[in-house]
Formats: C-alpha cells, sequence, structure tokens
C-alpha cells in the first residue's frame, strides 16, 4: 500500500516545520516568571475583572485547623 510511505513526508514532517516556526506568546513577565496582567485596562475591562475576581473568592473554600 502506498499511503504508509507518504505519510511521514506529507503529514509529519510539514507538522513538525509549522511548529518550529510557530511564534512565542508575547506575554511579559516578573523576575519569578509570573505573568502580568495589562496595567492600561479600560474601563470595561477592568470592571469584569474585578467581577471574575470576586467571583472566584466567592467560590473558593478556605479549610482551617489542623
Amino acid at each position: 500500500m502506498m499511503l504508509k510511505p507518504l505519510f511521514v513526508p506529507l503529514f509529519i514532517l510539514p507538522l513538525f516545520a509549522l511548529t518550529a516556526c510557530a511564534k512565542e506568546p508575547a506575554t511579559s513577565t516578573d523576575s519569578n516568571g509570573i505573568p502580568q496582567t495589562r496595567s492600561n485596562l479600560s474601563d470595561d475591562e477592568q470592571q469584569q475583572l474585578d467581577n471574575f475576581l470576586a467571583q472566584q473568592k466567592e467560590n473558593m473554600q478556605f479549610i482551617e485547623g489542623g
């Protein structure tokens, strides 16, 4: 069957080429490698971020005692 010999050059090699040429994400990080949020958020974006953080804090479950 001719399909198996064509598998490597037609499918695998272009996949490696696309992976090798992929750009790195343009996110800024601090000295610890933690991604940083943009500081120039619009009012709507800031409100969405505040709502998201408030929702996440409500969903947290703290375990006390030991």
